[in-house]
């Protein structure tokens, strides 16, 4: 039993070491390059936030992420300023698909997929400058804890008790010109 017990864990520890695996092209940090923060979208339903208070949270973790990851020594980050003042970047059509769970934006900030733009993806990367381009995708959740009696009283409100708490999921990927994910 013992062994079972042992065999499992060993196993399970195993599959799970996938989910957390870093992938990326070694390649891509032998030089210093330079890469642009192009998209920063987020799904924050659950909250009950407007669009207004959506796009604000949004920008605000832009900012955060922007800084966090200039902070690299592995490549240099452009401005956000001089990606959303490109001309090319402007003129990208902005994916308007809407769904239940549809991904804001950051102010100032295009949602889009890079490869139905190649054209324009090219062009970009030229005027640039830059060896990639990184994409940042954020999920906002909220855990609960504690109980909830809904629908077992006869009151019309549930009543619970717990807490609360948010969480921050991201999702960051840096492809290269040909569009190839490198991180």
């Amino acid at each position: 039993m013992k062994k079972f017990i042992f065999l499992s864990i060993i196993i399970s520890a195993l599959s799970l070491s996938g989910c957390a695996s870093k992938v990326y092209k070694s390649e891509a940090f032998q030089k210093k390059g330079k890469f642009a923060l192009v998209q920063v979208t987020g799904q924050t339903s659950g909250f009950g936030l407007g669009t207004k208070e959506d796009k604000k949270l949004l920008t605000t973790l832009s900012s955060v992420i922007y800084k966090e990851l200039k902070s690299t020594k592995h490549f240099r980050l452009i401005s956000p300023n001089k990606v959303k003042k490109n001309r090319t970047y402007r003129r990208l059509k902005t994916d308007t698909s809407e769904s239940l769970l549809s991904l804001k934006t950051a102010k100032g900030y295009k949602k889009f997929d890079p490869r139905d733009h190649k054209k324009d993806m090219a062009r970009l990367f030229k005027e640039l400058k830059v060896d990639a381009i990184i994409i940042v995708s954020a999920g906002y959740h909220k855990v609960n804890s504690g109980f909830t009696l809904s629908g077992l009283l006869p009151i019309p409100v549930p009543v619970s008790a717990g807490k609360a708490n948010g969480k921050l999921t991201l999702s960051i990927v840096a492809t290269d010109k040909n569009n190839q994910i490198i991180w």
